[in-house]
């Protein structure tokens, strides 16, 4: 299956990739609601919203989960966490990996879940300038501190 992103996705996402530095990593947090049921593994958004909705001072929190990211690829899932009120990310949905990186969104969460029918798992390349040259006389070259 081919997606297409148009020009404002390819800024959006090129925006995110750029604040890959700057992920943090969400406190995980086991929870039951107040109707005696636990946070259930892949329905973070629910489990934001209805833990937001029974901690006043909490606010829910829309972003990219960073799933994997090598020299060529950034791998990012949709995902929401919590912020309690000191403005600390707790992730309230049972995860199978520890600590995973989190980008917040930048928007409102209308903008980030209109992303989501089509944007709910991304790979973005990497272009990483620093490692690469280009020589246009003579081909590509490697890292541009390492000798021959």
């Amino acid at each position: 299956m081919t997606i297409t992103f148009d020009a404002d996705d390819v800024a959006y996402f090129d925006e995110v990739h750029g604040r890959r530095s700057e992920a943090l990593c969400p406190k995980p947090l086991q929870v039951v609601f107040r109707d005696g049921e636990a946070a259930r593994p892949n329905d973070c958004h629910a489990n934001a919203v209805r833990w937001a909705a029974q901690m006043p001072d909490a606010i829910p929190v829309h972003g990219w989960l960073i799933e994997a990211q090598n020299a060529f690829q950034l791998h990012i899932v949709a995902h929401s966490v919590v912020a309690d009120e000191h403005g600390r990310l707790i992730d309230v949905t049972p995860m199978p990996t520890a600590s995973p990186r989190f980008i917040p969104h930048r928007g409102t969460g209308e903008a980030f879940f209109r992303l989501l029918p089509h944007c709910n798992r991304v790979s973005w390349p990497v272009i990483d300038t620093l490692a690469l040259t280009i020589d246009l006389d003579g081909g590509t070259n490697g890292p541009t501190d390492v000798q021959s």
